[in-house]
């Protein structure tokens, strides 16, 4: 299969699957709100925050051993190939019993630091208990899936986490009808965990992607070494990013309330969605750009980068104005009312989405090119900033405060010394960089000026159907225009070539 086939493959796939996920969010958490309270569901929010926090005991050895291993997928029978992935499943296999002790001592200390109400904290020990096992299980085995990425086959991991996404939402329904409760969500979580491990195995068992086993004698401690070494900056960049992106939700539970904590996962949810949405466009595209980089095809690496940016940028900025328009009345229709999303922390959100979707281009570039030894800190350092305005803001100004402290950290931080990092790697001046995103953050800019002047004439509050479909005529002609003035000519051309591909492939299905 080409290059350019195996990216829209992946990109459809990926942007299938995040389709499905979304439809699984708006099923589920209206399903949930019916059989539970809202201090329950903030409860099981914080739970699967805390398993990602644990999650980092992965120490980046899945992301790195997928790009090792693209150094040598043109030689899969190669006894490099063979010690890049034994190396990392034994690694992984260990890592899997850590998390399970490391679990039992979460459990112990995060009923306190998130201050969980006493009537909750048994029940919330146990969930995340059950939901670190889990977890545990999946890292174990990750390493197998990882031959997927370096052979740009994301359709297949796409597929199986499609599968895991509807066995979840089966496990949950069925939980909460048999009178479950909030052990339904575990439930869902243990069924929706199978596939994604089963159906990366079983095709790369048929593709041949798995290297022979060379023995314990050729697994020295030199074979894990150029895994540890990458793995350790990988791990670094990963702290700091589960940090900046998942520890709001502990600093709004500790500062304000439980309550505060479930309407900020619910009201952040379009948030969440348009990230997916604008990072698939650099997932999709990270496989191909490393063989580029791998084959030395230096000038089309290039090209393709700036492309994978400009793309991302305008996608950013017609999502977030997707937020700005619709954001508040969505939260308020979907709860049925119980959770009111003001329309002024739509506006936070809109540009933390363009800075941090932007910003993840350029620091995915070091993995890339593996060099993460400039990049490891950067995360951190956001999360830093961001954490320590957060708890000083979030007294005062509540949500309005941390996710000003949100985009503060991205803007200021991320975007800024990955946009400077990355131009002398490049070769390219920071102006044309800028320039590459000046046109979409223009738009953006407009939108939400158009979007405030609508909530002030046209207020959606009692003249629902009008003032949605003004709303929405409004942003259609803003995202057409957009395109044309965001998107070079050349780029233009090649979305609808992928999304007539795009088409004849459901048709065949």
């Amino acid at each position: 299969m080409s290059r350019k086939k195996l990216f829209l493959t992946g990109l459809a796939s990926s942007y299938g699957l995040t389709g499905l996920n979304f439809l699984y969010t708006l099923i589920s958490v209206p399903l949930v709100l019916r059989y539970l309270s809202q201090s329950e569901f903030g409860v099981w929010a914080l739970v699967t925050q805390f398993s990602n926090y644990l999650l980092l005991i992965d120490l980046g050895v899945s992301a790195s051993v997928s790009r090792l291993l693209a150094d040598h997928k043109d030689h899969k029978d190669s006894p490099e190939y063979a010690k890049v992935f034994y190396s990392s499943f034994l690694v992984s296999g260990i890592q899997g019993l850590v998390l399970l002790g490391l679990g039992g001592l979460a459990a112990w200390l995060a009923p306190g630091l998130a201050k969980i109400p006493d009537e909750l904290r048994g029940i919330f020990s146990c969930l995340l208990l059950g939901h670190v096992a889990v977890t545990a299980v999946s890292l174990a085995f990750r390493s197998l899936a990882s031959p997927l990425w370096s052979h740009q086959r994301l359709d297949i991991s796409n597929l199986g986490n499609a599968l895991g996404l509807l066995l979840n939402l089966i496990g949950l329904g069925s939980g909460l009808h048999a009178g479950m409760g909030m052990y339904s969500l575990l439930l869902g979580a243990i069924l929706g965990a199978m596939p994604g491990l089963l159906v990366p195995f079983l095709a790369c068992r048929i593709f041949g992607y798995y290297p022979k086993w060379p023995g314990f004698s050729h697994l020295k401690s030199s074979s894990f070494k150029e895994l540890f070494l990458f793995s350790r900056d990988i791990f670094i960049f990963q702290c700091g990013t589960q940090m900046a992106s998942a520890t709001q939700i502990v600093l709004v539970s500790r500062f304000l309330s439980v309550e505060s904590a479930a309407a900020w996962a619910i009201a952040t949810k379009a948030f969440i969605f348009g990230q997916q949405l604008s990072n698939r466009v650099m997932d999709a595209s990270a496989g191909a750009l490393t063989e580029m980089f791998v084959r030395s095809e230096w000038m089309r690496f290039l090209a393709r980068f700036k492309d994978v940016v400009g793309i991302t940028a305008w996608l950013s900025s017609l999502l977030g104005l997707g937020i700005l328009f619709f954001n508040s009345p969505f939260v308020a229709f979907w709860t049925n009312g119980r959770i009111l999303w003001p329309a002024h922390e739509n506006v936070w959100l809109a540009f933390l989405l363009f800075s941090s979707g932007i910003a993840r281009c350029y620091l995915c570039l070091g993995g890339i090119i593996k060099e993460m030894t400039s990049f490891r800190w950067i995360q951190l350092i956001e999360a830093a900033v961001m954490m320590g305005l957060a708890a000083w803001w979030l007294p005062h100004f509540g949500i309005s405060g941390i996710l000003a402290a949100s985009l503060l950290g991205s803007a200021g931080v991320s975007l800024t010394i990955g946009v400077t990092l990355n131009s002398r790697r490049l070769s390219v001046s920071v102006g044309s960089i800028i320039a590459w995103l000046w046109p979409a953050f223009c738009f953006l800019a407009a939108g939400g000026l158009i979007a405030g002047g609508l909530d002030f004439v046209c207020p959606i509050q009692g003249a629902w159907t009008a003032g949605l479909l003004i709303r929405s005529l409004v942003w259609l002609l803003l995202a057409l225009l957009s395109f044309h003035f965001c998107l070079r000519p050349e780029i233009r051309r090649e979305v609808f070539r992928f999304l007539r591909i795009k088409s004849r492939l459901e048709r065949r299905s």
